[in-house]
């Protein structure tokens, strides 16, 4: 997902738009993200970890396939579109990971735990930075990176799937 953010003023100036709209795109979806961390705090305690990050890796993974088709400066609608969707998802799955954690890992152990899957996302987030910028350089184009990451997004709420089943049959955690 760090690839949105290092380069998507590049994208967005690759299809004509000026730079200032590309940053003001970004900035806006980073609003709605940091809201929907609350809203999906809230909704999680409400309808469970899983439904919530499932709900929002779709909004993200929405917001992407409208990414990927916007090829023309003339749809701007599409791009604040993309920011309500992908900034939407994002920030509602946020939270989730650590809370279904802390569901999964409880005890002492449970620091350590959360420090290695956050050195997990420091170097997914490093790395896809880096390869978007690499796949651009030998394609000339950010769509597969945009694609794949819309695949990531599918698979990343599949695997949340699995381990809130494992969650809900190991710890008996009602709202996972």
């Amino acid at each position: 997902i760090h690839f949105i953010g290092t380069h998507f003023v590049a994208l967005t100036v690759g299809v004509g738009h000026p730079a200032l709209f590309g940053s003001t795109i970004l900035a806006l979806s980073g609003v709605i993200s940091i809201v929907n961390r609350v809203v999906g705090g809230g909704l999680s305690d409400r309808i469970g970890r899983v439904k919530t990050f499932v709900g929002g890796a779709f909004l993200a993974a929405l917001g992407l396939a409208v990414l990927f088709f916007h090829q023309t400066p003339e749809r701007v609608w599409d791009l604040y579109l993309f920011a309500f969707l992908f900034g939407g998802g994002i920030g509602a799955m946020t939270g989730q990971t650590t809370a279904l954690a802390s569901d999964m890992y409880r005890g002492k152990n449970f620091g350590t735990i959360l420090g290695f899957i956050t050195i997990g996302f420091g170097i997914g987030g490093a790395a896809g930075a880096w390869l978007g910028g690499l796949v651009y350089d030998l394609t000339g184009s950010y769509r597969v990176v945009v694609a794949y990451e819309f695949c990531a997004l599918i698979l990343s709420a599949l695997l949340f799937i699995a381990a809130g089943r494992a969650v809900r049959t190991y710890r008996g955690v009602s709202r996972v």
